[in-house]
């Protein structure tokens, strides 16, 4: 009789497997190969510029998350170009090529393929709801970009003269360029680069609306001294920024993100808001062939993380704009005072009756300067001084400037 109640259910579960599959009869679907089957789409070829693959991935997406036991979409490899950006859904309206809408379990394999948008303005990918999906094996760059690069022929106390170089825009054609996409004028930054390495003395100037009759005069803030940090010769970055993200993700729980390359975006690379549990592994957020910069904002950002899990490991950013990494994360705050160079008391009101979790880092309660903290900053341990819950030991111990 056990034997009988045990393989029934397993026969209904296999029952189950077999009907639950993709058109390959298995649970892959490849939108190169099999799209034309299941929608009145053609298949998605790649390497075609003049090809739009936004509506081809979409149906493949919207086919894959509707059909039971088919999970995991891919593509040949190869370059798809992405033409017309459809509204996300959310408010204010934002703009993305690839919607996901809500689902679980979707895995989107795209091989190595490179994935070209039109407009930088737009995000690339908007992913809501999506719970324990898998995105991975692709980069992103976009055709018009939203920052051009201009060499410097003169500076005086309150303007430079700048021309675009071969093939860019000059700052009147970005401006207006991206100011329509947004239906209202967007702001512009600039940034001063020689040699290939940003000029750190001044991090960004806010830029005048550029005229179409002087697109090469560049209006600056005397009280910044351009004329002491920008030189001929320099390279300056102009940047129009409120677009973006190449990546918008919310709402989710346990996305992994994989081997993601994103050479521009508008706004930060990603930002994942309001989910936990997120892997982003192996992310390289890099300017492309000639280009001084890559992003005209942040690279990675994590913005009111509900839960714990969130991991961002093996990753390269290099030339945003913005913060590298920024993260908006809970984390237990708690206020104490130094006592000693290795003792403090927490004073936290109510008092936590916990140690808090090891490693701790410490932050100036006046300043708000950092001590200590990630990736190679120093990381300090508390322990408990005779099982007071309010006492603990510094391990190493900060010294008397830190205690001050």
């Amino acid at each position: 009789m056990w034997t009988w109640l045990l393989a029934v259910p397993t026969l209904l579960i296999l029952a189950g497997a077999a009907q639950a599959q993709c058109v390959s009869g298995t649970n892959v679907f490849n939108a190169s190969q099999e799209l034309r089957q299941v929608s009145t789409y053609p298949n998605m070829t790649p390497n075609q510029p003049d090809v739009d693959s936004a509506p081809r991935l979409r149906a493949a997406i919207t086919y894959v998350l509707a059909t039971p036991g088919c999970t995991e979409l891919v593509v040949d490899k190869g370059g798809y170009y992405f033409e017309t950006a459809v509204s996300s859904g959310i408010q204010p309206v934002k703009m993305a090529y690839a919607v996901v809408p809500a689902g679980t379990g979707l895995t989107v394999d795209l091989h190595g393929s490179n994935l070209i948008f039109k407009e930088s303005y737009y995000s690339a990918f908007y992913i809501n709801q999506c719970n324990g999906c898998v995105f991975k094996n692709f980069s992103i760059d976009y055709k018009h970009l939203p920052f051009t690069q201009l060499d410097v022929t003169k500076v005086t106390w309150e303007e430079i003269i700048a021309v675009p170089q071969p093939d860019w825009p000059n700052p009147y054609q970005l401006y207006t360029h991206q100011s329509e996409l947004a239906g209202a004028p967007v702001p512009l930054q600039g940034f001063d680069t020689r040699n290939g390495q940003a000029q750190y003395e001044y991090t960004a100037w806010s830029i005048a609306t550029p005229t179409k009759d002087y697109p090469h005069r560049i209006a600056l803030d005397p009280a910044s001294k351009p004329q002491r940090i920008i030189k001929p010769g320099d390279v300056f970055i102009l940047a129009a920024r409120g677009g973006g993200p190449a990546i918008l993700q919310q709402n989710s729980s346990g996305i992994s993100f994989g081997n993601i390359v994103i050479y521009t975006s508008g706004g930060p690379a990603i930002e994942s808001d309001n989910s936990q549990g997120m892997s982003f592994d192996a992310f390289n957020i890099v300017p492309y062939a000639n280009r001084l910069v890559s992003t005209v904002a942040g690279g990675i950002e994590l913005n009111d993380m509900t839960g714990p899990g969130n991991v961002v490991q093996n990753c390269v950013v290099f030339g945003t704009q913005d913060d590298s990494i920024a993260g908006n994360v809970t984390v237990p705050l708690v206020t104490a005072t130094a006592t000693s160079v290795s003792e403090i008391t927490l004073t936290s009101s109510p008092i936590l009756p916990i140690l808090p979790q090891n490693p701790v880092f410490f932050v100036n309660g006046t300043t708000g300067q950092t001590i200590g903290g990630p990736p190679t900053g120093r990381k300090y341990t508390l322990t408990p001084v005779a099982r007071s819950t309010t006492v603990f030991s510094v391990s190493p111990p900060l010294n008397a400037k830190q205690v001050s």
